[in-house]
Parts: C-alpha cells; sequence; structure tokens
C-alpha cells in the first residue's frame, strides 16, 4: 500500500479503519523513510520499513547520464557514498524488520516485535545490513517502552 501519513491523513487513516476490518497486518511503503508503527484494534500497521537495500536518497548511484558520458568515476562514488553512509546522516539509509507472530484469533501483540537496521558500506565498498548500534534486539511492537509507537493501547 502507497501511503502517506496515516495518522495526518484524513484519506489514509479511512483506508486503514476500513481495512482493519478484514486484514491483520498493514504494511505501508513507498516513502524510503522508516516510519512509525500503531494497532487499529487488533491490526497491525507499520507506515514504512525504510529502504533495506534500496539505492540511498543523496547518493550518486548515477554513474552516466543520458547520453552515455561518465560523470564519476565508480571509484570516486563509492568514496562518496562510504562516506555518507558512515556518517550515518543519511536517513533513508535506515530500516526495520518486523516478526509478526499470530494465535488462531489473530496477531499475538506480546510476541511481535521489530529490530531497526541500517545499510552500512563495507571497507571493501560492498552494502550490507546490520542492526543499528543503539537497538540491536528485538523490540515488542508498541510496548510501553516502544518510542516507534504512535500509539499505545
Amino acid at each position: 500500500m502507497d501511503c502517506g501519513n496515516f495518522k495526518e491523513d484524513g484519506k489514509n487513516n479511512r483506508v486503514v479503519l476500513f481495512l482493519q476490518q478484514f486484514v491483520d497486518v498493514i504494511i505501508g511503503t513507498h516513502p524510503h523513510l522508516k516510519n512509525g508503527h500503531y494497532y487499529v484494534n487488533n491490526t497491525l500497521v507499520v507506515q514504512s520499513l525504510g529502504n533495506l537495500l534500496f539505492p540511498l536518497r543523496g547518493t550518486p548511484f548515477k554513474i552516466f547520464d543520458a547520453d552515455g558520458v561518465n560523470q564519476m568515476s565508480y571509484e570516486e562514488q563509492s568514496k562518496k557514498v562510504y562516506a555518507m553512509v558512515k556518517k550515518d546522516k543519511n536517513s533513508s539509509a535506515f530500516s526495520k524488520i518486523v516478526k509478526i507472530r499470530f494465535k488462531k484469533e489473530g496477531i499475538d501483540k506480546a510476541n511481535s516485535m521489530y529490530m531497526d537496521l541500517v545499510t552500512d558500506i563495507s571497507e571493501k565498498k560492498c552494502l550490507y545490513i546490520r542492526p543499528t548500534k543503539s537497538n540491536t534486539t528485538w523490540n515488542v511492537i508498541c510496548a510501553s517502552d516502544d518510542d516507534q509507537c504512535l500509539n499505545h493501547d
């Protein structure tokens, strides 16, 4: 589902209220940024998971222009990407994964979790995914200490 801001966009909020009658999980896509999550009754709504291994916003992944003329060498490009990711200044480098458990009645809220991730780049200039330094464990979705939860039951 291509989503705007569920909480502030009345149209998307109506869509969520309608869909929650039929589904257990709604995962929004497209903003390329990690966004919050919340429950509507027993339906989990994850606004956005972020980018994972998508080319990062603002990174110079375009080596050739439309005419095929080289704009930047691969080595120059790699150095810029490496520097940007290492500084953790690129919000589109962050993402999260969710692990959702179900019972017969629907989502098992106590055992549904998420982990924050960041796309990093190795010394050999290879992209890889790792947990963020501040969050290396699984977190229960919308637990009392979940700062990404947009509502708490």
